[in-house]
């Protein structure tokens, strides 16, 4: 998942948001407030953008991010996976 991939200037601050916060887990609501939109609307939003709902957007974010780590550093799979 990119923020290059969308149009919508939310779903592109989404994405920018939930890469900054994958230590921990941020839900709809949260994301919505931190957007200043409505849930209804950041729902719409990664919808229209990516096709799948916020939570799986945060999911898919969490799970490239713990992909890349492994690939790109010498820590055990153990230590990424509890930092993701």
């Amino acid at each position: 998942v990119s923020q290059a991939d969308c149009r919508d200037v939310n779903a592109a601050r989404a994405v920018e948001h939930l890469r900054k916060s994958t230590d921990r887990t941020v839900s709809p609501a949260e994301l919505a407030k931190h957007l200043a939109i409505s849930e209804r609307t950041l729902h719409r939003k990664i919808q229209e953008a990516f096709g799948i709902s916020p939570y799986e957007l945060a999911l898919r974010i969490r799970i490239q991010q713990a992909a890349e780590t492994l690939l790109l550093t010498q820590d055990d799979i153990t230590t990424i996976a509890l930092a993701h």
